[in-house]
């Protein structure tokens, strides 16, 4: 058998001296029926939305079937599943560990000026469609090894919200960028980041971008 031009072609090699043409030719035939059968099945499934998964599709993972039917994310989110690598290991370890220290979160705070934030956000949807890291969630419970689990689409994390009129704004952002580190994240819902644009003039804007490594 082999796919070529995007069509599979199978050929039945047999001995005349061991069984007759008529046998391998329905041999033959059952397949092509079952095959066909398949096919019309996978294209329906798809059309409902109802996708499944095998261990073949994600060969780095090294999943049972059962594991996969169990995964927490349904079949058509999923896009790859692979394992840490041995310092992300030990970093998710630290991070189970010491929940809520606001350790292994990364924030940066900048305030800008112009900004249009619904282009910010299409911005960082076509960083987050491109790149699959900004995509993935990680799977440790029950597993044997912690997995990197990557979704075919995640929508940006940013909330707006307009400041002008707050009162001691300086102590009331920098609340919020605290509260914002120390709320962490929950690693197996993805994404691992939330983008906070608050306005605080006409046309000034403070952002605080959390993440976690």
């Amino acid at each position: 058998g082999q796919v070529y031009g995007g069509e599979l072609r199978m050929g039945w090699t047999f001995s005349l001296d061991l069984f007759d043409e008529q046998t391998v030719q329905r041999l033959a035939d059952d397949y092509g029926r079952e095959l066909r059968s398949l096919v019309e099945h996978c294209l329906q499934a798809n059309e409902a939305g109802e996708q499944g998964m095998t261990p073949s599709d994600f060969p780095l993972a090294g999943l049972s079937q059962a594991q996969l039917d169990a995964l927490p994310v349904p079949a058509a989110q999923v896009e790859d599943i692979y394992a840490l690598s041995p310092m992300q290991q030990g970093m998710l370890f630290h991070s189970l560990y010491e929940q809520g220290s606001g350790d292994y979160i990364n924030q940066m705070r900048a305030d800008v000026q112009g900004l249009d934030a619904e282009r910010l956000r299409a911005a960082w949807q076509a960083v987050y469609d491109r790149h699959e890291v900004l995509r993935a969630s990680v799977l440790w419970q029950g597993q044997q090894q912690p997995l990197h689990v990557i979704h075919k689409h995640l929508a940006v994390a940013l909330v707006y919200q307009d400041w002008r009129e707050r009162r001691e704004l300086p102590t009331a952002l920098d609340q919020l960028a605290n509260a914002e580190r120390l709320r962490g994240f929950d690693l197996g819902k993805a994404p691992l980041q939330r983008i906070q644009v608050i306005r605080i003039g006409d046309d000034r804007y403070h952002l605080i971008d959390t993440n976690h490594h």
